[in-house]
């Protein structure tokens, strides 16, 4: 297998502060590379047999970039050393297109443990129910008896899905419940806006989670003092190019070396979507067995217990060669800032073979050995996925270091600017600047310069699109 970095679809600029001196604020038409097609023949079955419901082949890149982040939300207790550190297999995912592009595949991936989350919400009826009657009994009793009997606590319900607008004080208590959890979220402004709220709180608590690092909470007022011991988290989002500021504003605090990115433009042409033609059984039907397969694995992965993974001596050389092949490469095309990109990149790729290798031991359902070793198959996987998501971060990192081409307007502006619609009228314009005390003359003059430094495009008399 070759280890040279290829980059035959994936623009690498060099130098790459020359290019942001050039952005003007439109992404470029970039072909961002998709899975190997081959690696899709060698998948476990239950990964195989999934995502052969999906032709498109961004459809299937997604769906299968989804499914193995939730996976790694479902196998609790399967671990492994990582220079001298027990991690668990849990991913961060960030899947970025423009709207209407393709990436509400992803949902699929998460349809797929809905069958996992029905259960605990079943199990937390019953306890909710069980209490409500526990509670009556002892509001009913006697004061005078009640000094002898102690009442009856609310029960901790426990979701494997965590909602994203939860406050992080509450997102840590109801990870804290669970021995694995997940945060899936297909709307990004949803998790963006409780950032806004709280982005400090966050975004600590998913930095330390990638890491499996204790975390301490101390709730003002209260006493309620937590901490959780190797906190197990997988987090799936996807958005737009623009939100993903919202949710990790820069490359310098480590979040974003935390999550593997899978970006692409979407399809230029209306796709077939009506009727029979599209897809004559829907999605979800196709996916319905496997979800209750999924419920089955999970179950075994709990009653199986802890499961140590590994990789053979041989493998483990030739990721050593390719690491420092890689790291050196694009440190040389890229800057020394990305090197935490490549680094983290060893843990990914360990967590994605762990998780194959589970499934090929549900595949044969050989539960004898706790002691799991990577296979030839599974090594060649991993590299290739490791490898396209390594190229898709570098070209959001190039994103997230490319400057706001707004930010050398004056106040007023860029006040106005911003105040426009995607696309929009003079009429609307000029409603917009009655709000800002502009007058007629200094639109027009405006509307001429954003068009001359490319943040507006006239599409015809009076109509106007921004490009930023």
């Amino acid at each position: 297998m070759s280890i040279e970095p290829k980059h035959e679809s994936l623009e690498v600029p060099d130098p790459l502060l020359k290019e942001i001196e050039n952005f003007k604020g439109v992404l470029k038409k970039v072909e961002t590379p998709l899975f190997p097609e081959h690696i899709y023949k060698l998948l476990p079955k239950f990964l195989k047999e999934t995502c052969a419901f999906f032709d498109n082949g961004r459809d299937k890149d997604v769906f299968l970039a989804s499914t193995i982040t939730v996976l790694s939300g479902c196998m609790p207790g399967v671990k492994f050393q990582h220079d001298g550190k027990t991690y668990w297999n849990n991913l961060f995912l960030f899947i970025i297109a423009p709207a209407a592009s393709g990436k509400g595949k992803m949902n699929y991936g998460k349809f797929l443990a809905q069958p996992i989350q029905r259960k605990y919400i079943k199990e937390n009826d019953k306890k909710k129910e069980d209490y409500q009657l526990e509670i009556s009994r002892y509001r009913a009793t006697p004061a005078k008896d009640r000094l002898f009997i102690d009442e009856p606590l609310e029960p901790d319900y426990q979701y494997l899905f965590i909602p994203a607008n939860s406050s992080s004080a509450s997102f840590v208590e109801t990870m804290a419940r669970m021995q694995s959890s997940i945060l899936f979220e297909s709307e990004a402004d949803t998790l963006g806006n409780t950032l806004k709220q709280d982005w400090s709180g966050y975004s600590d608590v998913l930095r330390k989670a990638f890491e499996h690092e204790t975390h301490s909470q101390n709730r003002k007022g209260s006493g309620n003092y937590k901490e959780i011991e190797n906190p197990c988290l997988s987090v799936a989002l996807s958005g737009t190019p623009g939100q993903l500021k919202g949710i990790i504003p820069n490359t310098e605090d480590g979040l974003f070396s935390r999550f593997m990115f899978y970006y692409f433009e979407g399809d230029e042409e209306f796709r077939s979507v009506f009727g029979t033609k599209s897809k004559p059984i829907p999605y979800a039907d196709q996916l319905e067995p496997y979800s209750k397969e999924l419920l089955q694995i999970y179950e075994k992965c709990q009653s199986w217990g802890e499961v140590h993974f590994s990789w053979k001596p041989d493998q483990e050389d030739e990721l050593q060669d390719l690491y420092a092949k890689w790291t050196k490469y694009y440190v040389r095309s890229f800057g020394s800032d990305v090197k935490s990109i490549i680094f983290r990149s060893a843990i990914i790729i360990t967590r994605i073979a762990s998780i194959l290798t589970i499934l090929r031991t549900w595949e044969h359902q050989d539960y004898s050995n706790k002691h799991q070793v990577c296979s030839g198959k599974d090594f060649d996987i991993a590299v290739a996925l490791a490898k396209t998501f390594i190229d898709h971060s570098l070209h959001m990192h190039s994103h997230l270091l490319k400057k706001n081409p707004t930010e050398h307007l004056d106040t007023k502006k860029r006040e106005f600017y911003t105040s426009l619609p995607s696309e929009f009228t003079r009429r609307e314009a000029d409603f917009e600047s009655d709000k800002l005390g502009l007058h007629q003359r200094t639109v027009t003059n405006y509307l001429k310069d954003f068009t001359k430094i490319k943040l507006i495009e006239k599409l015809e008399h009076g109509h106007y699109k921004k490009l930023v």
